[in-house]
């Protein structure tokens, strides 16, 4: 084993002799190595690599060409019941997925909130699909003024830790969320097809203040492909998505646009990207 991970430069490996005259190699960490140590901020991309080599995730690809060609989703074909379903009756499961969405978050949201100047001046944020409240939590602590509502399923809200100035909310985003003068959301759209998202920006609007606004992070892709390596990733994402959830899929700048026109805003502005996702602004009133 550890000759296959020096054959892939994840470890090192030296040949050393001792004072007997015997050799014997020596492992160590290589670079790479650091990717899955924990950085200051406590995370690593260790879950973000297990989560896709958990069973679920590897037993969906399977059935990858059959969704293609005849419609439906993976996790349907392989499990018979929605992601989200499968994550709802597994516990174990169901953390995997919340520590690789909490690293995810963690990674994205230190940047975005040393670019996105939007927050300053705001009071209150309600996080929807917030997972167990990690978004908020940077958030509040990069902006201690705000007081933060963290918004998921019950399933979901069980597992979040307490955090100064957030507070936790189970309920169905499709329903109704709580009255917002900001509402943020990360990588929540892509999740779902144009209906749902369609139905979730109409809770959305209702929900906001006067002169509310959505704060949503999200992978956007180019009319026309390209070649870079931001948009291999999002397009990699994109099959990933396409297969796995009904509907899900990433989006242009014109799809998003649409969308939030047709659920009642008034505007959407690109305000900064951040790795491979960029910040936008859906706007109730100009």
């Amino acid at each position: 084993m550890l000759r296959l991970l020096a054959a892939h430069s994840i470890l090192t490996c030296d040949q050393i002799t001792g004072q007997d005259g015997q050799t014997q190699r020596s492992y160590g960490l290589a670079s790479v190595g650091k990717y899955f140590l924990q950085n200051e901020d406590g995370v690593s991309f260790a879950p973000l690599l297990r989560i896709n080599l958990e069973k679920y995730i590897l037993e969906c690809w399977k059935f990858l060409k059959d969704v293609t060609l005849e419609g439906g989703f993976s996790c349907k074909k392989a499990f018979g019941k929605h992601l989200f379903e499968l994550l709802a009756d597994d516990d174990d499961m169901s953390k995997s997925f919340n520590d690789a969405m909490s690293t995810y978050t963690t990674l994205i949201m230190n940047q975005v909130l040393e670019t996105y100047k939007g927050f300053e001046g705001v009071s209150q944020v309600v996080d929807v699909g917030g997972g167990v409240g990690t978004n908020l939590k940077l958030i509040v602590s990069k902006h201690p003024q705000i007081r933060g509502i963290n918004f998921d399923l019950p399933q979901v809200i069980k597992d979040a830790v307490p955090c100064p100035g957030v507070e936790h909310v189970a309920g169905d985003m499709f329903t109704e969320i709580p009255k917002a003068e900001v509402i943020f959301m990360k990588s929540m759209l892509h999740d779902w097809g144009d209906d749902r998202c369609l139905k979730l920006l109409k809770v959305c609007y209702d929900a906001l203040h006067e002169n509310g606004k959505i704060v949503s992070v999200e992978s956007i892709i180019p009319e026309i492909p390209e070649t870079d390596i931001i948009t291999k990733t999002i397009f990699q994402r994109d099959v990933a998505l396409f297969h796995i959830l009904p509907g899900a899929k990433e989006r242009t700048k014109q799809e998003f646009e649409a969308l939030a026109k047709q659920a009642g805003f008034s505007s959407l502005k690109i305000v900064c990207r951040v790795y491979n996702h960029w910040v936008m602004e859906i706007c109730k009133a100009d």
